[in-house]
């Protein structure tokens, strides 16, 4: 599986990363960029894996309620809002 489509974007930065000297070459650069996603995608998988099950059982036996989709998205909404604020906070504080 040698053989990929790049868009133009994503090889003007893989080019970028191999003049920057970050990297040797363009299978340097998506192995790196494979490693993160890899490294992204396993703590929510761990969640999936070990939450989820007990949460649904809980909700299944009425243990538990369920939320709203307004609610789950609003509260969404406040986290990230939250966030946002945090970082630029952050981001400030280091000028």
């Amino acid at each position: 599986m040698k053989n990929i489509a790049l868009s133009k974007d994503a090889e003007r930065f893989i080019r970028k990363q191999i003049e920057s000297g970050r990297f040797e070459n363009a299978d340097e650069v998506i192995d790196a960029g494979l490693q993160m996603l890899a490294s992204n995608e396993q703590p929510l998988e761990e969640w999936l894996r070990n939450e989820i099950p007990g949460r649904y059982d809980e909700l299944i036996e009425g243990r538990a309620e369920g939320v709203s989709i307004d609610d789950a998205f609003s509260r969404l909404e406040d986290r990230h809002r939250a966030r946002l604020a945090a970082e630029a906070k952050s981001a400030d504080e280091g000028r």
